[in-house]
């Protein structure tokens, strides 16, 4: 352990010193704020350098057994039988590490089913600086979204593509073809088992400008439907990407074993590519106006200066 730590210390040094983890990181305990998950994964390093080998066999010991397991399995099976007889011989040894105390009493895993719906009634927007020198600012802007493999979920993929998904995209198109004040722009999408997160990050010249082009276009979702042509082509780039998964055993087994864990069942990629068809515009546009309220609003931005960004939110 203690050859260890060092390494785990070094990879947390590491994420610190670059600007777009820490962002991304400071974006999330933003949007989790009051939750488990605005830890990091990782903690902080007098943690790591504090944990002594006990903690770890408990850890151990409570989390990795058998009955805690999902085991997916995708492609090409010539033996089944021979499959389970090497699962049944190496997944049922419920192996105990040697420990003074074998136990982790009082765990009970929280979850955040009503997420959304409290952030909109009882926060507000959030706005966060960090002061850094740079050549290149970085901007992220997000909002708390919706669990895995729902309806909403799905609408939000689609408005993901629409928004920043290709280069031809809505935010490209603006802010690098048109503005030319970003190199990149990228969204991410976290759905969770009872909550999720939506986030926009790039690197720009003009911070404020930015910004105000972000929340432009997300008004304009929330004001303009989304014409036939549009939504066509993000629902292509979607079935595309499921299409590609479908023949991808790595891809399939971790969206079998999501949908176990998560679900005790098994939703197929068909039934998600007949879902991502069937979405609205108007789907879209109701959607855009639940989630994209100024009191679900996170803005976080680092760089050289601070500024004035709350008049755009007027």
């Amino acid at each position: 352990m203690e050859k260890e730590k060092p390494v785990v210390v070094n990879e947390i040094n590491k994420n610190l010193s670059n600007p777009k983890r820490v962002i991304q990181t400071e974006l999330v305990k933003m949007l989790m704020k009051g939750t488990n998950m605005e830890k990091t994964i990782a903690g902080p390093i007098k943690n790591v350098k504090g944990f002594k080998r006990e903690l770890l066999m408990k850890y151990l010991n409570f989390f990795y057994e058998p009955s805690k397991c999902v085991l997916s399995i995708a492609g090409h099976v010539s033996k089944p039988n021979h499959i389970i007889n090497l699962i049944e011989q190496y997944f049922t040894n419920n192996k105990r590490y040697l420990c003074d105390n074998n136990t982790i009493t009082n765990y009970k895993r929280q979850k955040y089913n009503n997420l959304l719906n409290i952030t909109i009634k009882n926060s507000k927007y959030e706005i966060k600086y960090l002061k850094k020198t740079l050549d290149t600012s970085y901007v992220t802007v997000g909002f708390i979204g919706y669990k895995l493999n729902t309806r909403n979920s799905i609408i939000l993929d689609l408005i993901s593509i629409i928004l920043c998904g290709y280069m031809s995209s809505r935010l490209y198109k603006r802010l690098r073809n048109e503005l030319s004040i970003i190199y990149n722009i990228s969204n991410n999408i976290e759905n969770l088992e009872d909550c999720g997160y939506y986030y926009m990050m790039c690197g720009t010249q003009n911070v404020k400008l930015c910004i105000e082009e972000i929340l432009k276009q997300l008004n304009i979702l929330k004001e303009v439907l989304v014409n036939d042509k549009e939504l066509k082509r993000a629902k292509e780039y979607i079935n595309g990407s499921n299409q590609m998964n479908k023949n991808d055993s790595s891809s399939l087994a971790a969206h079998y074993g999501y949908n176990i864990m998560y679900y005790d069942k098994i939703i197929t990629i068909e039934e998600l590519l007949k879902q991502t068809n069937s979405v609205t515009s108007d789907e879209i546009k109701k959607l855009a106006n639940e989630i994209f309220v100024p009191n679900n609003l996170k803005i976080c931005y680092m760089g050289s200066k601070k500024h004035n960004i709350k008049n755009l939110l007027k």
